[in-house]
């Protein structure tokens, strides 16, 4: 009876023990922790068949559960970077908009004083220093708009905008604007056109202008002495563009960084060269977005040569382009428009460039307060602040046409520093009629004039937003 006992003890004891490991092991599970060692598994397997394929089906939950975890685990880790993600890219295209507003709002002043002194009768000496005003105004502009389309290259939000324009006369006005700068160096440039480039193509014309400006720009900046020049040929179903010149040339190993945004190389020779570095980066990312290319082939010390590969779509003769007119030919005069902005500069500049139209001019610093003086005076015209404290040009707008009566037909233009995409559609949504980027052009705002207060009177049909 003794070893009978004994021996069920001991028997029992084996299969006792490897239960007690499974428990352990699925208590384990239950409690969360999944960390097992594999030795476990295999004393437990020496309890017997049953016990042996209980713990081999408790390995197999064991390993699915771990992977299940790891899975979960990695697509919650995904989930917090794509949000991480969206927010940053929110919060760059909100704070690339604030910053376009806050440089936008003063250069609308420093340009529009320009535009009315220059209109003054003074004396030359006098309108050189306003025209070197304005022109180092547009060199800042031309900063600020490289920095927003770096912004908007990143987010994917840079669209081309193809039309059939004349190549031929682009590709003059870009060789007269070297070749000014050029000369203020005392450099040689050429500009050649082969017979087989067509005179009219399909293509976003102001980025294809933007790259030959930025790689001519460069050539006539990095070259100290020597020449300069432009290549245009067409062929294979491609047009291409080789800018070309005698200067300090490019180091094998600046080759890959070349294209960086905000870098320059070999800074110790280039540090009297002004520039933000963005021209040649912007410059490859356009290539790319219209298809084609832009490669370099240069010698250290001897020179560069980028060359531009577009896709050749040929175009239809464009429209001629009407000479321009004097400031007060083609617009009403007489003709009451009201001028919304927070900022009292600028309102004095909107007074004075439409004086220079023969208009009648009102202001109005708030949204509150052209409200209340729309519904005093019947106006031709409302010009609409974009961004204002309190109550936006936005708001105004929709509170406007909610008067119903001529308020709801009055033509409003919105005046917007905010160069982010999809303000367009706002504004169109909120009931504008048309928009003027700031800082507003004279040439740009009279174009709005005539389009909006024609000579021929109030009843002209006036053409939507939505109109090319």
């Amino acid at each position: 009876m003794a070893f009978i006992v004994l021996a069920t003890a001991y028997a029992a004891r084996g299969v006792v023990s490897p239960i007690n490991r499974l428990s352990r092991l699925a208590q384990g599970m239950a409690d969360g922790s999944l960390v097992v060692d594999p030795q476990d598994l295999d004393d437990v397997g020496k309890g017997g068949r049953e016990v042996a394929v209980l713990s081999k089906s408790l390995g197999t939950m064991l390993g699915s559960m771990e992977q299940n975890h790891q899975l979960k685990l990695a697509a919650m880790e995904a989930e917090f970077e794509k949000k991480r993600t969206e927010e940053m890219a929110r919060a760059r295209t909100q704070f690339f908009a604030t910053m376009s507003h806050e440089l936008r709002t003063p250069m609308n002043a420093i340009v529009g004083i320009a535009d009315i002194l220059m209109a003054e009768d003074m004396p030359e000496r006098q309108k050189a220093f306003v025209r070197d005003i304005k022109s180092s105004s547009e060199s800042l502009l031309v900063i600020i708009d490289d920095i927003l389309d770096v912004s908007r290259l990143d987010a994917g939000k840079l669209n081309l905008v193809p039309t059939s324009f004349n190549l031929w006369r682009m590709l003059e006005n870009v060789a007269s604007l070297t070749e000014y700068l050029a000369r203020e160096k005392r450099l040689v440039f050429t500009m050649h056109r082969e017979p087989d480039v067509p005179e009219y193509v399909v293509a976003d014309e102001v980025r294809l202008r933007q790259i030959l400006v930025n790689l001519l720009g460069n050539a006539v900046k990095f070259t100290p002495a020597g020449s300069v020049s432009l290549i245009a040929t067409a062929g294979d179903g491609e047009l291409r563009f080789d800018v070309s010149d005698t200067g300090i040339g490019i180091r094998k190993e600046d080759r890959e960084a070349l294209f960086d945004a905000f870098r320059q190389v070999d800074t110790t020779r280039n540090r009297n060269v002004k520039g933000t570095g963005l021209g040649l980066s912007i410059s490859m990312s356009l290539a790319r977005i219209m298809g084609g290319s832009l490669d370099l082939d240069s010698e250290y010390g001897k020179g560069s040569t980028f060359r531009v590969r577009v896709p050749l779509v040929s175009g239809e003769p464009t429209r001629m382009i009407k000479p321009e007119l004097p400031a007060k030919e083609g617009i009403r005069a007489g003709a009451r428009v009201l001028v919304v902005d927070d900022n009292e500069i600028n309102l004095r500049v909107a007074r004075g460039l439409m004086g220079l139209s023969d208009l009648e001019c009102d202001t109005a610093v708030s949204g509150q307060d052209a409200l209340d003086k729309a519904r005093g005076g019947r106006y031709d015209l409302i010009f609409m602040d974009h961004m204002m404290p309190e109550m936006d040009g936005v708001e105004t707008t929709r509170r406007l046409r909610a008067l119903g009566g001529a308020l709801r037909e009055v033509p409003i233009v919105a005046f917007t520093a905010n160069s982010s995409t999809g303000v367009e559609a706002i504004l169109r949504e909120a009931g504008m009629n048309d928009f003027l980027p700031k800082p507003i052009r004279k040439e740009a705002l009279i174009r709005v004039l005539r389009r909006w207060l024609p000579v021929s009177g109030p009843d002209a049909a006036h053409p939507s937003l939505d109109a090319p």
